[in-house]
């Protein structure tokens, strides 16, 4: 059977290969800023903790904690370059193409630049690269893998960290998890997010 080449929507898809370990706050700075004296609700403090990390990344567009992401996409666009989401970037650990079995290819570093300075980073190809016509296949016939995040909780920005202790000490009163920051969180965490991805 021969494949005959098409155009495409470049089609992105993107998903969390190795999650961060920790949180970005700790229990004991939420227990303070909330002026919590018991330990009797640590545990559920805890997970309240996660819960609005989680949250708080995707209404920031970032990564808080290191991580590991897959960005995957049909095609290179025709511009040549592709924007990492949740940034920001640590390292680029390879850029791929897949044939229709899952076996994958390194594509060479040589072919592509990282601006890692913008936001959101980007991966942007030379004018001398290879060719990027992957005719093996030609749904999520390319992979990126990236580390993303701050770093450690410590690295973390103090106006995030603050808006997620304001998020969980609201949430905490209420028992309420809502979609959007609460008033005290969302005029800190606005100053951090990004409008796309």
């Amino acid at each position: 059977m021969t494949i005959v080449p098409r155009k495409i929507d470049p089609h992105y898809r993107w998903w969390v290969k190795t999650p961060a370990s920790g949180l970005a706050v700790s229990l004991a700075e939420v227990k303070t800023f909330a002026r919590i004296d018991t330990d009797a609700e640590n545990n559920l403090l805890t997970t309240m903790i996660g819960a609005v990390t989680e949250i708080t990344e995707k209404f920031l567009g970032r990564a808080l904690l290191e991580q590991t992401m897959i960005l995957s996409f049909d095609q290179w666009p025709d511009n040549g370059i592709i924007e990492l989401p949740r940034p920001p970037l640590v390292e680029l650990i390879e850029v791929r193409s897949l044939d229709q079995d899952g076996a994958t290819t390194e594509y060479a570093s040589t072919n592509y630049m990282i601006r890692a300075d913008v936001v959101p980073p980007e991966i942007i190809l030379r004018d001398s690269c290879n060719s990027t016509d992957n005719v093996d296949r030609y749904t999520g016939g390319w992979e990126i893998e990236y580390k993303a995040g701050y770093g450690e909780a410590s690295d973390v920005p103090n106006g995030i960290k603050a808006g997620i202790m304001a998020w969980v000490a609201s949430y905490y009163d209420s028992r309420v998890l809502e979609d959007l920051p609460p008033a005290g969180a969302i005029r800190i965490l606005e100053h951090y997010k990004i409008h796309r991805f």
